[in-house]
């Protein structure tokens, strides 16, 4: 039976798709790469491992990914946006300029097409332009991408209020909208406003269970106040994520607010052997070595940091 569902390319389409939906990227990976050493030539493939690959932090696979589902199939508009948002992610601007005119070419009134036009006017100093291609992009398909990138725009450009409130009002009509609710809950704790930041990541663990953000985020804000609830959401992460730095480095500090040291420092270990030069988790490391009594240990970290601190 299994031998049957690794060589069955419809079963491994429809597995791997459900799996990027659920937002359940290393469990989608295997099943499409899978899926493309059988189907080498399907550009949808390519492009479904791609996501999964981002999901993942894999960007360059990803790119790699990209690049061949458009040489398959070089009108194949997703790719094409996917490719122009990981340029732009990356800062190679004059790439990206490119792909947004291989876009427009294609299709020039799509709303991703206007989002991406967005960020090259932005990119190109004609704020106002960028706001307005989002207003209208949202006006006539008003979806999770359009309703997000027109309040994170108005965000960044100071009005916080009116950006919060469009999510806001967006979550009263589509209350089961997890990335968005996501994006509320981090604008809250930006404003200092944990409780409500905490409100909206319980409500996205109602209806995600497998979300791995939302509890880490939540032992984060309440490890302080509430150290053993916030170990609880921290073992959750863990267990969603054994192998996330993130996860882990948060486990760690949370388990020293408990009080358990030697806990603390095997994760905080673990957390160093997979993102050994981030600065946040070197120095949430010499803090744990201080607490369990390695002074010398701790200011060793320290100092091969650079003496750079970070919470």
């Amino acid at each position: 039976h299994d031998m049957l569902f690794k060589a069955n390319p419809g079963v491994l389409a429809q597995m791997g798709a459900i799996q990027l939906v659920r937002g359940d990227y290393l469990a989608a990976k295997p099943l499409l790469d899978r899926l493309v050493q059988l189907q080498p030539g399907v550009a949808q493939y390519r492009y479904q491992l791609a996501m999964a690959l981002v999901g993942v932090d894999q960007v360059s696979g990803a790119e790699q990914e990209l690049r061949k589902a458009i040489e398959l199939a070089p009108d194949f508009l997703p790719a094409r946006v996917a490719l122009a948002r990981q340029m732009l992610q990356q800062g190679r601007h004059d790439e990206f300029a490119a792909q947004v005119a291989a876009v427009h070419a294609l299709q020039p009134e799509h709303p991703d097409m206007l989002i991406l036009e967005a960020s090259l006017a932005r990119l190109q100093g004609r704020e106002d332009e960028a706001l307005a291609k989002l207003e209208r992009t949202y006006a006539v398909a008003p979806s999770q991408v359009t309703v997000r990138n027109l309040a994170l725009e108005m965000v960044r450009r100071g009005d916080r209020e009116s950006g919060v409130k469009l999510l806001e009002d967006w979550l009263r009509s589509h209350s089961s909208d997890t990335p968005i609710r996501m994006t509320l809950a981090d604008l809250y704790m930006e404003s200092n406003q944990d409780e409500r930041a905490r409100e909206q990541y319980r409500a996205v663990l109602d209806v995600d269970e497998r979300n791995i953000v939302a509890p880490n985020n939540l032992a984060w804000g309440l490890r302080k106040r509430e150290p053993k609830q916030a170990l609880v959401y921290a073992e959750r992460a863990w267990e969603l994520a054994p192998d996330s730095a993130d996860v882990l480095d948060t486990l760690a500090l949370v388990l020293l607010d408990n009080k358990e040291l030697s806990k603390a420092r095997a994760r905080i270990e673990e957390a160093l052997k997979l993102a050994p030069d981030n600065p946040g988790i070197r120095y949430h490391a010499a803090m744990i070595m201080h607490a369990a009594g390695d002074t010398g240990g701790a200011v060793g970290l320290v100092q091969a940091s650079g003496g750079r601190r970070a919470t």
